[in-house]
């Protein structure tokens, strides 16, 4: 164990405090006071002062609950108290009576801990913004060293109760997570560059434990703090306010609460999957509850917070809680019960009765989990008050119930897991009716055999059977008759083709020990004529190629679960393996009106018709399904300057097939939407003339359309659109990017009242820059925008670009309302660059001087030749510091080819000289190259912008900014000047930290390019 470790392990644990005055019921009294169904009762785990805080729960193999226990976590304004620390502790039930009767310690060093799973010898946790790896070889329950650092990115600056939680083991064999709604992260490995970052807002996302691979799973909902998978493998979300239940699709979008999402050209979005609500939606706002809960919103479930999701499939309840949703209802003190029934390509939530109420208004159920004896235990994070704590936080509180049927006893073991073979282990997953053992055995298995095929994402028992026994088969450790036995059950045929899919799409992904290299587009043609011809062709070449002609059939299933998997592994495939597939699915008339096949099928296609529009065109032809030429459509006609040509052939298809009409010219319509001018599609007038005596809606909309290619939108039409915060998201950013192409006296009041709006926030107050006005800075500045990373990015860029905006910022700064830290070096640069001596004065006052004095340049030149002696270079890792060298220098050098263009080209220079490669990276600009100094340009509407010169033409100059690339008019510009000094930031080598430079160095003296680390 580490020295650092050690230390913080040997501080006295900081004492937790209350900020919430009174205190929650006796928890043996809420025990015994809890209605439950007839057979049931509830006995309490563990309590206070055993357990607090306990944000969230694990089992790990030997059957005991670790628990994450949540000390940070404090109430509004300050959101996180990093002061006290946070803990995961070991609770055991050794004799099997319901109660713990051992506890340990394992951690205590934590902050902004959300979760814990176990695995792979070792704890998982997310904790201060990363997803970490706590090694235990030996299992001693001791820590053998410092959290390894797996992912980092994860927002903890700006996000409150919609931090990074939930971390789950899959059947899948993947690590999953959840992403809140209030601000974004970019998450990767240590060192991953940002343009290599996974980017996340509102989303399920999962990791794989040995590939070491990040990815989104699906998008949208609230703030979810639940999530479970049901006996097929497809998993289900639990959410907050705008539904509560939702089937987690791969790939999906779903309703978001608020704002936008990252990918601009979803359009359109997934509701939620029950066909009720737990509270009055339509009487009450969400957020009345706080006043008290209303009649209404107690019979209807409680509220519209959920916390914790469990789809009972523990074997021991009676034979109708098979199957059941349980989650925790946050106001209503209560577990709400839901069921599932298939509805066309999916499911629906039906509304059941309560399972569970308590009589204790402190109870805040947050998770549940199925025991290894069949039963199940609720967490209860034990405060008066709901997620967002404006009333103070009762950290000495928390209790773990035990929900039980019948006598609670010692779980029978039917094998000792960690000693298993793979044979008793499939024996596990095939004859238990526990999942908690199913699922602890096929986590097991993929611990031990990571060269499993493992499913994708859906994954059911019998699916991981299959894929076992599958790989067993391949390394002759099964019969073929024993594949066929467990295989052939009809019981299962579903779930059979199903993961024919699945495993179809995961082997042309990742490192699969059976990669497929997908087929030509000619040649899969050529397959498809020879399937049609001879079903058996399957049968009688046997080769890998012949897995994608499989997803080809895969489209005309009868199942739509079939279906709907294969829409939503559209995405895994490459651009051009989609479009037979896609107009497959898109052919199947009964799934027009489904809640999710046609928005899956759109998702899946959309950067296909985006790299090729005119095969969009063809599909259209080729759909039965309204939804999904519409929105092909609309993509099409968003490209129309680029690739007027595809408009062309969309105008034409309407003149000559009436029954796409209506799809396809809504389509074009809402591409348009915002647009003040475009070029008229040939064949556009014809098109008018032939449709004459349409109804009265079509006209309107070949009116506007008409306005659009002809004379153009007003701007006050334009406006309406801007300001409709109900309006469609790409319509506004559209209206909003052609009112504000020039900057009109009449537009300010317009932008600077959508400087918080959900959607055009960032670019609102980025568009802002373009005006002199005194109360720009106050509206800007006046809440800080604390909670909005890139909102405080796009404030700080536009009030560095005057003199008086820079003042006001810098005066917040001194007054504390805004944090010194929301200034780089480069935008400290950008206000010294403007020329006012106060302004310089006070920068020097709150930020501080931005060159250091000669005299250190030099202490600190003699510290790192002192360090970086030739025999510590030898010993340091040249793979970290090409990690690192992508992190903070790719972006502007090259080197080994790979690299921008903005700085020097580092290939050729003199690396193998310390004394060369300290004294730039030091000292940045002692000696500048011409090409390379950082030019300051005045511009006619008051901005000053700051960067490097790359492309100049007769009428234009490009910038390049550390933020952004810009083009100027020089019509434009009213001065020019040219600084001596470089764009590379100073004290990079005091940031990256001794460790981490030395790799760096070693890196930029190398004789070669190395790998990347594993």
């Amino acid at each position: 164990m580490s020295f650092s470790t050690l230390a913080v392990m040997a501080d006295e644990f900081p004492k937790p405090f209350n900020t919430e005055k009174g205190d929650p019921m006796p928890a043996e009294e809420v025990a015994r006071t809890m209605e439950l169904p007839k057979g049931f009762k509830c006995v309490v785990f563990a309590a206070e002062p055993d357990v607090q805080q306990p944000i969230a729960m694990s089992w790990d193999s030997k059957g005991r609950l670790w628990v994450a226990e949540n000390y940070t976590y404090a109430e509004n304004p300050m959101r996180w108290d990093t002061k006290l620390r946070d803990r995961i502790i070991i609770l055991e039930d050794k004799d099997g009576d319901g109660k713990h009767d051992g506890r340990k310690v394992f951690w205590e060093g934590g902050s902004y801990l959300t979760s814990v799973e176990t695995g792979y010898g070792g704890v998982w946790v997310l904790h201060n913004g990363t997803l970490s790896f706590i090694a235990d070889k030996n299992g001693d329950d001791v820590p053998d060293g410092e959290p390894e650092v797996l992912l980092d990115g994860f927002n903890v600056k700006t996000i409150g109760h919609n931090i990074v939680n939930g971390l789950r083991w899959g059947p899948d064999g993947w690590l999953y997570g959840r992403h809140g709604i209030t601000d974004t992260s970019s998450v990767g490995a240590p060192g991953t560059p940002a343009d290599k970052r996974v980017k996340m807002n509102c989303a399920i996302w999962r990791y794989h434990p040995t590939l070491k691979i990040l990815e989104t799973v699906a998008h949208g909902g609230t703030n979810s703090w639940g999530h479970d998978w049901n006996e097929n493998g497809d998993l289900f979300m639990i959410n907050t306010v705008i539904g509560h239940l939702w089937h987690v699709i791969p790939g999906a979008y779903y309703r978001r609460m608020f704002g936008t999402h990252l990918n601009p050209h979803v359009y359109e979005v997934i509701e939620q999957t029950a066909d009720h609500f737990h509270w009055d939606t339509g009487s009450e706002s969400w957020s009345d509850i706080r006043k008290g809960i209303s009649n209404k919103t107690l019979e209807l479930g409680g509220g519209h917070a959920h916390v914790g999701l469990l789809i009972y499939q523990g074997g021991v309840w009676p034979k109708e809680y098979n199957g059941a949703v349980l989650t925790c209802n946050l106001h209503g003190n209560r577990i709400n019960m839901d069921r599932l029934e298939r509805q066309g390509c999916g499911y629906v939530g039906k509304h059941a009765p309560d399972f569970m109420q308590a009589k204790d208004k402190w109870f805040r159920g947050i998770d549940l989990l199925t025991c290894p004896d069949g039963n199940v235990v609720v967490s209860d994070w034990s405060d008066s008050g709901e997620c967002h704590d404006n009333d103070g936080v009762h950290r000495t509180s928390g209790r773990i119930y035990k929900i039980v049927y019948g006598e609670s006893k010692k779980a029978e073991l039917p094998t000792n897991l960690s000693k298993s073979n793979d044979s008793d282990l499939i024996k596990v997953l095939m004859e238990n009716k526990n999942n908690w053992w199913t699922r602890a055995a096929a986590k097991r298995l993929y611990e031990k055999n990571p060269q499993y095929p493992t499913p994708y994402l859906n994954a059911s028992t019998h699916a991981i059977v299959l894929n076992a026994l599958e790989w067993q088969k391949l390394s002759s450790k099964v019969t073929a008759k024993e594949y066929r036995d467990a295989s052939g059950d009809p019981s299962i045929y579903e779930v059979r083709r199903r993961n024919n899919v699945i495993s179809n799409i995961e082997q042309g992904s990742y490192d699969h020990p059976l990669k497929v290299t997908f087929l030509a587009p000619a040649e899969l043609d050529k397959r498809i004529k020879e399937r049609s011809k001879d079903p058996k062709v399957a049968d009688k070449n046997p080769s890998l190629e012949n897995y994608y002609l499989n997803l080809y059939e895969a489209a005309f299933d009868s199942s739509g679960l079939v279906r709907l998997q294969l829409a939503s592994a559209l995405q895994r495939l490459p651009l051009e393996a989609r479009w037979s597939l896609a107009t497959a699915l898109a052919k199947h008339e009964e799934d027009a009106n489904d809640r999710q096949q046609p928005l899956m099928i759109w998702y899946g296609i959309e950067p296909a018709v985006a790299a090729d529009p005119m095969k969009g065109v063809e599909l259209i032809k080729e759909a039965k399904i309204p939804t999904v030429r519409r929105l092909v459509a609309r993509r099409i006609a968003e490209m129309i300057e680029a690739k007027p040509e595809a408009v062309d052939a969309l105008v034409a298809l309407m003149t000559e097939q009436k029954d796409m009409r209506e799809d396809v010219l809504a389509g074009i319509a809402a591409g348009l939407d915002g647009f003040s001018t475009a070029k008229k599609p040939k064949g556009w007038d014809e098109f008018v003339r032939g449709v004459a005596p349409e109804p009265a809606k079509a006209g309107t909309t070949i009116q506007n359309l008409s306005v659009v290619f002809g004379s153009g939108r007003a701007s006050d039409e334009l406006i309406v659109i801007v300001k409709n915060t109900e309006g469609d998201a790409n319509a506004r950013l559209n209206a909003f990017k052609s009112v504000t192409r020039t900057a009109k006296p009449e537009l300010l009041p317009v932008i600077r009242g959508l400087i918080n709006d959900k959607v055009l926030g960032i670019v609102a107050r980025s568009a802002l820059a373009a005006y002199d006005d005194p109360n720009i800075p106050k509206a800007m500045l006046n809440p800080w925008p604390g909670r909005s990373e890139e909102q405080q990015a796009a404030t700080v860029a536009t009030l560095t670009s005057r003199p008086s905006y820079a003042k006001a910022l810098l005066e917040a700064i001194k007054a504390k309302k805004v944090p010194a830290t929301a200034i780089s070096p480069f935008q400290a640069r950008q206000i010294r660059s403007l020329g006012d001596e106060s302004v310089n004065t006070l920068l020097t006052e709150v930020w501080g001087e931005i060159r250091d004095t000669p005299e250190a340049k030099k202490a600190e030149f003699a510290k790192w030749e002192g360090l970086l002696q030739p025999e510590v270079v030898a010993k340091a890792d040249p793979s970290k510091g090409r990690m690192i060298f992508m992190a903070a220098c790719s972006a502007c050098h090259k080197l080994y080819g790979q690299g921008g263009a903005i700085g020097p080209e580092l290939t050729g220079s003199d690396r193998h000289n310390l004394k060369y490669l300290l004294e730039n990276i030091l000292d940045p600009s002692a000696v500048v190259p011409a090409d390379y100094r950082v030019s300051v340009l005045n511009l006619k509407d008051g901005r000053t912008i700051t960067g490097v010169i790359p492309e100049q033409t007769e009428r234009t100059l490009t910038v390049q900014t550390p933020a952004e690339r810009i083009t100027i008019e020089r019509t434009q510009i009213v001065k020019q000047a040219q600084l001596p000094m470089s764009l590379m930031p100073e004290g990079l080598l005091a940031a990256l930290g001794d460790e981490n430079v030395k790799n760096l160095i070693a890196y930029l003296m190398s004789n070669g390019q190395v790998e990347m680390p594993k």
